[in-house]
């Protein structure tokens, strides 16, 4: 009786790197990078200690000469593509804005500041959540959009406010804590439920809730999201995600597995696609950089006898081929390479 074989036929893709380091001692003025974003001409943008640094690929300038109390600056805010990057200094004291490629000096108004008075109570605003970030339930949130506001102010419930001032009260299971698994995508709020496996997106006030298990409420995963650059990534046992939009859903493009993720205090992330890099800021080692680049080892044509094959799927409950696929491709994606496999009986 002859043998019977399976022919696995097994693609491989995955991301090599190159990681480089830099801080006080090779460009940036200060060993902080609190926040990263790029502006419509190309630079990237770096918010730190000392000044606002601007990045062109390969130098550094370092802008610090401002008329201002101190240059201890912070999240970044406004709109890229109008030109408008701002960002306020310690206290909410002065206002800096990129324009035209170059910071300057500008006017503070009231509703530029991170925390306002409303109903004799502070409101903090929310423009990104970093991936250590820390949120207190006796503090009040809030999150503004381009024409409404999310509130985040009492256990369990939301209040979605739109662009005439009406509010609308939205229950659903959620404490401020909550805030590390929340993120903005078009307009549209989404909420992880990391402990029921659950999704909740609010759109312009309307609640819809997925209950499908994902990457973005897996227990495993942090999430970070930058408003400014309209970026959200998704971290998940060290492999790096980055979401994208599939028609009217969610898709995650992976990015790369970076082991060292979990190792500094990085506050700040940016993917530039032209370039293919990841830039990764940190409150105290500086700006780390990923120089990406796709790799494919050509079709493999793999010869198993068809007894290890049904073994195999034995020894892990699977019952058939297409499943036995499923389980090798989430095998190896654990290790950052992607794998598609076909099947066929000789």
């Amino acid at each position: 009786m002859g043998i019977v074989f399976a022919c696995l036929y097994i693609n491989f893709y995955g991301q090599r790197y190159t990681s480089t380091w830099y801080n006080i001692d090779n460009g940036l003025p200060q060993s902080s990078a609190k926040a990263i974003a790029k502006d419509k001409y190309g630079f990237i943008w770096i918010s730190t200690e000392n000044g606002i640094v601007r990045y062109d690929g390969s130098s550094f300038i370092t802008f610090n000469n401002f008329r201002v109390n101190n240059l201890h600056f912070g999240e970044f805010i406004g709109d890229p593509l109008q030109d408008s990057i701002t960002v306020l200094n310690n206290f909410q004291q002065n206002k800096i804005i990129i324009k035209n490629r170059f910071p300057r000096l500008t006017r503070l108004y009231s509703n530029d500041k991170a925390v306002f008075s409303e109903e004799n109570s502070s409101l903090h605003r929310v423009t990104n959540n970093i991936i250590n970030s820390s949120f207190y339930n006796d503090v009040h949130y809030y999150i503004r959009l381009k024409n409404s506001t999310y509130l985040f102010k009492e256990k369990d419930t939301i209040t979605y406010r739109d662009e005439k001032g009406k509010e609308t009260k939205i229950t659903l299971p959620f404490s401020n804590r909550d805030l590390n698994n929340i993120f903005v995508f078009n307009e549209v709020l989404f909420i992880n439920d990391m402990k029921a496996r659950k999704t909740y997106s609010i759109d312009k006030g309307k609640v819809s809730v997925s209950a499908k298990p994902t990457l973005f409420n897996d227990p495993e995963t942090k999430i970070y999201w930058q408003q400014v650059t309209k970026q959200i990534f998704i971290i998940n046992r060290n492999n790096i995600y980055i979401v994208k939009c599939n028609g009217v859903d969610l898709a995650l493009k992976f990015l790369v597995k970076y082991d060292e993720i979990g190792s500094h205090s990085y506050c700040s992330m940016y993917y530039g696609k032209d370039f293919n890099r990841l830039y990764l800021g940190t409150l105290n080692n500086g700006l780390n950089v990923l120089k990406l680049s796709d790799f494919h080892v050509a079709k493999r044509k793999l010869l198993f006898p068809i007894t290890f094959i049904m073994l195999l799927c034995h020894s892990v409950r699977i019952r058939s081929l297409r499943k036995m696929e499923l389980y090798l491709t989430k095998m190896v994606l654990s290790a950052g390479i992607r794998l598609e496999i076909t099947t066929a009986i000789s």
